[in-house]
């Protein structure tokens, strides 16, 4: 009754949840209902279409996460580039780019691998989830 899913694949969210151990004696009732995207049909045939279009009509696990790896390693790259330059040269501009590394890395690598969503491998979600300690 409180939770409410953005993810391609809802059931994927709902099955998680109940899984979850249920508050006995929680007022569900009480907390007021507001309007979800998951109660609009426009919403939901969006959300269709565009599964349909990222899946390319099959259901493959992981067939979304394709490209994601390159990604990565450009980023990685890019980081190891700006400690680098830090390293040689410490200044506002060198600062900035290693500042932009670390931004980078925990909003796309770190994030991501911690959702599951580099791979079909836990463990390489693992290890890119562990990205964050290289930005401290």
């Amino acid at each position: 009754a409180l939770f409410e899913s953005y993810h391609l694949r809802p059931e994927v969210a709902v099955a998680m949840l109940r899984r979850l151990p249920k508050l006995e004696g929680f007022p569900v009732a009480a907390v007021p209902r507001a309007p979800y995207p998951n109660d609009s049909d426009f919403y939901n045939t969006v959300r269709e279409r565009v599964r349909a279009e990222v899946f390319k009509g099959e259901d493959v696990k992981g067939a979304h996460r394709s490209g994601s790896e390159w990604a990565a390693l450009a980023i990685l790259g890019y980081a190891a580039a700006a400690y680098a330059f830090y390293a040689l040269d410490a200044g506002v501009l060198t600062g900035a780019a290693l500042g932009l590394a670390g931004a980078w890395i925990g909003l796309t690598i770190q994030h991501c691998g911690n959702h599951g969503a580099m791979s079909t491998n836990p463990l390489v979600n693992n290890a890119m989830g562990m990205t964050d300690d290289l930005i401290g």
